[in-house]
């Protein structure tokens, strides 16, 4: 279980940077294309599980696969559109995943709920089957590129490099549902400094001697480009912790079913949604104060959401709606416009691999959040000071929400240095 749940994440991270390097030196639509297939393949190897490790072996293949895809349309988005465009159009990818995140928990709700228990859980890889196929001839419609947008060769020691940093950052998070917040697994984080000093001097004498390179290191030298990864990373670690303990509380606390918690949730995704269709547009007149303002609200709700938790039972749901729909509206400030920030000062060669680096920084975020919030909520748990199970579970989820709050502010600094950083900067290259 463990694989199924960890084994996706982990090969989604690993393979961003392989991906999105790969699409700039060959081309971003075959990399789409293969992508696209693969994730076919690996649903549908899920569903025809025949045993424990053709499962984990399916999972897998669709993280990677997912990772591939991921990597691909952020190029997309950095090759095909300027200014005002490219904000609108980040802007109605954050709203596509939004609707996604809403519809997908209620189907899969309902599949458990109504399918039969023994092979319900099959549907769910099913389900996804569809729109792959839909989307492998949908396809034809990207333009095709007649040049790679990076020159040289591959550099396999620095994505390696990468490669370990990664996997050490992610692995003791990913582990410490099974080991629980103390034990060797933490070890690893010693492995992710090791390797990511490595591959900081690794790249900056490979750039010295002319050497092809994973990551131009001159972007990480951008106020906007490094604070902006950083506000990904750290908002991801809030907003998916938060709605992964919500439905943990819904269910096990209040004891709704996964349909009705699915609703309950859609507020926040929704919400999110309708306001990134408009936030991409607005961070072109206001910079880092869209995404401010943004974290601000969503600082405030997070207080408000874990309070609601406390109101009798009569007023919970209710009470829980109202603050998530505004969540999602704040929350739609920040995804879309942060992303348009962070892709203005990334050339041309360099688009997938800085769009990889972007989604590996929420990805590493949103482990480490889920990671640390969801101890929090089961060591409340385990401590058992409540008289009756929801009041119990209510406590968990308002002591975790207290790690969310903390992920929140790290984002909101951060936004506020970029934000200086970009006063700052005297001749900003904006692409």
């Amino acid at each position: 279980m463990q694989i199924v749940l960890s084994g996706y994440l982990l090969a989604f991270a690993l393979s961003l940077a392989v991906a999105g390097r790969l699409g700039d030196l060959w081309s971003h639509k075959a990399m789409f294309v293969i992508g696209i297939a693969a994730s076919t393949a690996g649903s549908v190897l899920c569903a025809l599980a025949w045993s424990p490790l053709v499962l984990d072996i399916g999972r897998l293949v669709m993280g990677a696969a997912a990772g591939v895809v991921i990597a691909q349309t952020m190029s997309f988005i950095q090759l095909l559109y300027r200014g005002r465009a490219r904000g609108h159009a980040l802007g109605i990818y954050a709203a596509g995943i939004g609707i996604t995140n809403a519809i997908l928990p209620l189907a899969t709700g309902a599949l458990m709920t109504l399918g039969p228990p023994e092979s319900a859980w099959r549907w769910i890889f099913w389900i996804n089957v569809p729109p792959y196929a839909l989307a492998i001839p949908a396809t034809a419609l990207l333009p095709a590129r007649r040049r790679p947008t990076a020159r040289g060769g591959f550099d396999l020691v620095g994505l390696a490099l990468l490669g370990l940093a990664t996997l050490g950052l992610m692995l003791p998070f990913v582990l410490t549902s099974t080991f629980g917040p103390g034990g060797w697994h933490w070890l690893w984080l010693a492995l992710a400094a090791a390797a990511g000093a490595a591959f900081v001097r690794w790249e900056l004498r490979a750039t010295a001697r002319g050497l092809p390179v994973v990551l131009n290191m001159t972007l990480l030298r951008s106020p906007p480009f490094r604070h902006g990864i950083f506000v990904g990373g750290a908002y991801f670690g809030a907003f998916q912790a938060a709605l992964l303990m919500l439905l943990l509380y819904l269910q096990q606390g209040l004891h709704r079913t996964p349909v009705a918690a699915g609703l309950t949730v859609m507020a926040f995704t929704l919400g999110s949604a309708l306001s990134s269709l408009r936030s991409g547009r607005l961070v072109h007149t206001h910079g880092t104060r869209v995404v401010t303002i943004g974290l601000t609200g969503v600082l405030v709700c997070t207080g408000l959401v874990a309070a609601a938790t406390a109101l009798p039972d009569r007023y919970g749901i209710p009470g829980l709606v109202i603050p998530l729909l505004v969540m999602g509206v704040f929350s739609g400030l920040v995804i879309a416009p942060n992303l348009t920030l962070v892709l203005r000062h990334v050339p041309a060669p360099q688009s997938g691999v800085a769009g990889a680096l972007v989604q590996l920084m929420q990805r590493m975020g949103a482990t480490a959040g889920v990671a640390i919030a969801m101890s929090i909520y089961h060591l409340t748990l385990a401590a058992g000071a409540a008289t009756d199970g929801r009041t119990q579970h209510s406590l968990a989820f308002r002591n975790g929400m207290i790690s969310v709050g903390f992920f929140v502010v790290c984002a909101l600094v951060s936004s506020v240095l970029a934000g200086r950083g970009s006063r700052r900067q005297e001749n900003p290259v904006l692409y």
